[in-house]
């Protein structure tokens, strides 16, 4: 309890907390948020819904009634803390659920169920402002990231020399090219959406014919981003999002969650399990940085260059040997 109050035997604000009856109020609601901050659930059911994600994140097993993955892992080492039961609900869903138009409910997705206090706790969530209407946040886990990635390729400039020439050059030979390709270009179908993350990786991988970017999260790089190859983000991420944990509104002992949150990060095990869960798909690929010797086509356009001098100079040469002979 904060704030000031005027003293009539001092003639001046004092705070409140000087005051006896104040103080004590205070005292007694510093107390009950102790309680509840330190609150022991005594096994007592807490029930945490889910669908089954990637397998680093969220995944089901022994007949569902067993968690892991990094947000399952996180809750196992809550229940152990807080000394609560896991009781665990898993959804035939795929996603979080969208927001009605009239942004007061929603439909489909885990939203709906949280919003119907059908469970305690979603376990993973993704933290945009709308889902505010149907649950409350938790102490976020990690920021997620969003952006694109490519698999690194080295391509040699055979054409180098041509860059010698002029700005103004190249717009001359601009002007003239024909529409049509810049027009072929904008109509054409670039976005490809892929049913599993294999296709995904194997289009980037191993296409020959065809680039592919691939537009993913940086938690998916980290874990299975790797795998198949060496995967190399470009540019600024698009989004960055805290992921967090969905807790029922007004849930009595939120605060005590958030604590057994924090505690796990100041002693150091959430930044385990980021490694164990969202590093593990790093791969050292030796082939990238092997020294691959300089193949012909690279200096072709120097060795091009050398021959047609060659030439004309023996051209020069000998119409001057010519010249000489027929002067003298």
């Amino acid at each position: 309890m904060n704030g000031v109050i005027w003293s009539k035997t001092q003639k001046t604000f004092v705070p409140i907390s000087s005051v006896p009856m104040y103080a004590m109020i205070q005292k007694e609601r510093l107390r009950q948020s102790r309680a509840l901050e330190g609150h022991n659930f005594q096994l007592q059911n807490l029930t945490l819904a889910s669908f089954q994600q990637e397998q680093y994140l969220v995944h089901f097993y022994d007949n569902n009634m067993m968690i892991t993955g990094f947000c399952g892992e996180i809750w196992n080492l809550l229940s152990e803390s807080l000394n609560f039961t896991l009781q665990l609900v898993k959804a035939n869903l795929d996603d979080q659920g969208v927001p009605q138009k009239d942004a007061s409910s929603f439909k489909n997705g885990l939203l709906p169920i949280i919003f119907r206090n059908e469970t305690i706790v979603i376990a993973k969530l993704q933290s945009f402002s709308p889902e505010l209407i149907a649950t409350e946040f938790s102490i976020p886990f990690w920021t997620n990231r969003i952006q694109l990635y490519i698999h690194r390729e080295t391509i040699y400039d055979n054409i180098w020399m041509v860059k010698i020439f002029s700005w103004k050059i190249w717009c001359v030979i601009l002007s003239m090219i024909n529409e049509d390709p810049f027009l072929q270009a904008k109509q054409m179908e670039r976005l490809i959406l892929a049913s599993t993350f294999e296709d995904m990786h194997k289009k980037a991988c191993f296409s020959k014919k065809e680039k592919y970017v691939i537009f993913q999260t940086e938690a998916m790089h980290k874990a299975v981003g790797n795998r198949m190859c060496h995967l190399t983000n470009v540019g600024k991420p698009y989004v960055k999002i805290w992921i967090t944990s969905g807790i029922v509104k007004n849930f009595k002992y939120k605060r005590s969650i958030d604590l057994g949150i924090l505690k796990l990060m100041e002693i150091g095990l959430l930044n385990v399990l980021k490694k164990r869960w969202l590093e593990s798909g790093f791969k050292y690929y030796s082939e990238d940085e092997t020294p691959k010797p300089i193949e012909l086509h690279q200096v072709s356009l120097i060795i091009a260059v050398m021959c047609c001098g060659t030439i004309i100079a023996l051209i020069i040469f000998i119409i001057e040997k010519i010249l000489y002979l027929l002067i003298n």
